[in-house]
């Protein structure tokens, strides 16, 4: 996929912070709600689901305080209209044609059997270009006299007075014939003839522009190719003789036809395509070896795996190029010691142990500017996780016993098995509340604790001491005005709002992969700190690649809407 993208910025391009102009509030008011179908199953293996998740996301809080401010990218997609058919066009059929009250059943009411009289219905909006493929079926309830149906699509100026197919703006597969039919009336032997009780199915294909048909679950090959997509198609369905009647299926149910094994067909040739581009020579193919070893190696020192840093260069080739290399990193081994400590302590859900070592290695870096008091903010919503992580986890262990203890007849366990320890010291900051959570590589002494049992006083104690923590990073941060502290504060305060938090809307938030999101982003404030780059090179790469893919999905490429690089390039086979 070409791309015009800064490869070494790509975020100064299209993740800029800008101010969303005021909206043409008479142009809004003519877009119908684009949520109000159902996404057929088989989208959500491409890009279109993303997109239109996106896409309502953006447009329920553009009037919030939150999105007051959005990159370039949301507003692209903002724009995009991704409504898909979901019934016929009332006002863009024959007047031969009838539509039933659910919009999906077409009947022709038409007198006579002349090609004058020849009816033809359009969907209420076009495909989509972002959907990569997209796939309809119909099925004939009755081939009337003598079943002369159409299916296909057309431009939206193409006749309604003939069958798909036979106007120079439309394409269309005959069941009484079995022939297709591109632009003319003179058609070309395709497939099976199809009649009452079968089910006839059209594929879109935008990621090679070809068109295919099936009948009862069967693919019968490519019908049309290098389809001009450059103007909106609309699924079209023709008849002509009385009785003829058909039902779509715009993807409320199931289909026949597995289209979704269609679609995981297509992606693999897609990603085998984009791989197959290998460097012309062989002294190519070994700078480009040469490039993408020292890329894992600037991200393992990036990241602070020493271990794994040192034993990569000791197992590749071109030890001399990548040792060069891992020199002009400039970064001492100590502080990768540093960064790996911290890293593993935040993991462990130690803050405290994390803050001592920050502060130990990096006297001044929580308090030196915007980034250090955003990064110390984060450490103390992290700490205040970990404390009611802490509280229900001792919670529903305590529970545990209890209910162990009712249903046994063996005498009661001691108090040490039913304890836990919370710190029972209140300090002026948040950073000074210690640990309660205890990470088996830790080596905190347990004297900076003291062991209570978990019974109803202390647990409501331990719940106001939450609370309290709470209060004071509240406090010391209510005046910040970064949008990304508000959310950090409001995300904590909802965790007290549930009686089990892991059970709740909101159990997200106690889920252990945000330590290694803090963890990343700590070690991101200790690079910069260091006036060392933020981000690796392999992850400026990885982003821009899912960048272009995204963005020439808004833009309607067929491949790349087929594809989610993120989601499909690591499921090749």
């Amino acid at each position: 996929m070409n791309s015009t993208f800064n490869v070494t910025s790509p975020e100064l391009i299209y993740f800029q912070t800008t101010l969303i102009k005021t909206r043409n509030n008479s142009s809004a008011q003519t877009q119908e709600p684009q949520h109000s179908f159902k996404c057929p199953n088989y989208l959500k293996l491409t890009h279109y689901e993303s997109l239109l998740n996106e896409h309502q996301k953006i447009s329920k809080h553009r009037d919030s305080e939150i999105w007051k401010y959005t990159s370039i990218i949301d507003q692209q997609t903002e724009e995009l209209d991704l409504r898909l058919p979901t019934n016929w066009n009332p006002k863009d059929k024959s007047k031969n044609i009838d539509i039933s009250s659910n919009g999906l059943d077409l009947l022709y009411i038409g007198s006579r059997k002349q090609e004058a009289h020849a009816a033809l219905a359009r969907a209420n909006v076009p495909m989509r270009h972002q959907c990569g493929v997209y796939y309809f079926e119909i099925k004939v309830i009755s081939k009337g006299e003598e079943g002369l149906i159409g299916i296909g699509f057309s431009y939206a100026e193409s006749s309604l007075q003939k069958l798909p197919g036979w106007d120079n703006a439309s394409w269309g597969y005959h069941g009484h014939n079995g022939r297709s039919f591109a632009g003319s009336e003179i058609g070309q032997n395709y497939g099976p003839c199809f009649t009452t009780g079968d089910v006839v199915g059209c594929g879109v294909d935008f990621a090679n522009q070809l068109v295919f048909y099936t009948k009862n679950g069967q693919f019968l090959g490519i019908a049309f190719r290098e389809i001009n997509f450059s103007k909106s198609i609309y699924p079209a369905i023709g008849l002509r003789t009385p009785g003829e009647e058909i039902r779509a299926n715009f993807g409320q149910e199931s289909f026949v036809y597995d289209i979704e094994q269609y679609i995981r067909d297509q992606k693999r040739l897609v990603i085998r395509e984009m791989l197959s581009n290998e460097a012309a020579n062989d002294n190519n193919r070994v700078q480009v070896k040469e490039n993408l070893d020292q890329l894992v190696l600037s991200y393992l020192v990036h990241h602070g795996y020493t271990k794994t840093a040192s034993s990569f260069v000791k197992n590749t080739r071109n030890m001399s190029t990548l040792f060069d290399n891992h020199r002009s990193f400039n970064i001492p081994e100590t502080n990768m010691d540093h960064r790996t400590s911290i890293r593993t302590a935040l993991n462990c859900g130690q803050i405290n142990e994390a803050i001592r070592l920050i502060e130990k290695a990096y006297p001044t870096l929580l308090e030196r500017d915007d980034r250090g008091r955003s990064t110390k903010m984060m450490l103390e919503c992290g700490k205040f996780i970990e404390m009611v992580r802490d509280y229900c986890d001792s919670m529903q262990e305590n529970t545990s016993i209890n209910n162990s203890k009712e249903s046994s007849l063996s005498q009661p366990e001691s108090t040490d098995q039913s304890a836990y320890y919370v710190e029972t010291t209140c300090c002026p900051s948040p950073i000074g509340i210690k640990d309660t959570t205890e990470c088996k590589s830790n080596k905190i002494a347990k004297s900076e604790c003291h062991k209570v049992t978990a019974d109803k006083g202390n647990s409501v104690k331990y719940l106001e001491k939450i609370m309290k923590y709470g209060q004071l990073i509240h406090q010391e941060h209510k005046h910040d005005p970064s949008q990304k502290t508000r959310e950090c504060l409001m995300e904590i305060s909802c965790l007290l709002a549930y009686h089990n938090p892991y059970d709740s809307p909101v159990s997200h938030i106690m889920s252990t992969a945000r330590r290694d999101n803090l963890a990343t982003e700590v070690n991101g404030a200790i690079l910069a700190f260091l006036k060392q780059p933020e981000t690796p090179s392999l992850e400026y790469n990885y982003r821009q690649l899912v960048l272009s893919n995204k963005m020439l999905a808004i833009e309607g490429d067929g491949k790349a809407a087929l594809i989610k690089l993120e989601n499909d390039y690591c499921n090749i086979y």
